[in-house]
């Protein structure tokens, strides 16, 4: 509602990108979803670039579209302009799983080794997952692979 009356309230657009990401999240199927919540928080991080919150989320929605040189990109800026911030290791964790999904997994490994230090409590799932993978022939060159196709599309 709040839209409604001000399509320029950066918190409508910051609510609306976090309920259209959750329901792709609940139905991966309909892409329209996640291309709403991008949309909205492009526009919260256009209305405030300063935000460091709608920045986190600009870049889990790019995650989440498997736009993982967005995403990184903006992981690392995050890193880069605010190092101590709370939400520090989350950011480490999903700038991991980036890596993790671009094949680059000794990067995704020495970020999820960083996060589980920072205390962060899906740093050693994820860092377990890793690990396990790296155990199966060829599993990391497959993942690369994927991902050049996935570039080439």
């Amino acid at each position: 509602r709040n839209l409604i009356y001000n399509p320029e309230s950066m918190n409508g657009h910051v609510i609306l990108a976090s309920h259209y990401s959750t329901l792709a999240e609940k139905d991966p199927n309909d892409p329209v979803l996640v291309d709403k919540a991008l949309l909205h928080a492009e526009k919260a991080v256009a209305l405030d670039p300063s935000v460091y919150e709608n920045k986190f989320n600009l870049a889990a929605i790019y995650l989440q579209r498997e736009e993982l040189d967005e995403s990184t990109a903006l992981f690392r800026a995050m890193l880069k302009e605010n190092p101590r911030h709370p939400l520090t290791p989350r950011v480490v964790v999903d700038y991991a799983i980036g890596f993790h999904k671009m094949g680059e997994w000794d990067k995704a490994q020495r970020e999820l080794e960083q996060a589980v230090k920072m205390r962060e409590p899906r740093a050693k799932g994820a860092l377990g997952t890793i690990l396990k993978m790296r155990s199966k022939p060829d599993a990391e060159e497959k993942q690369k692979q994927w991902w050049k196709n996935k570039k080439e599309e």
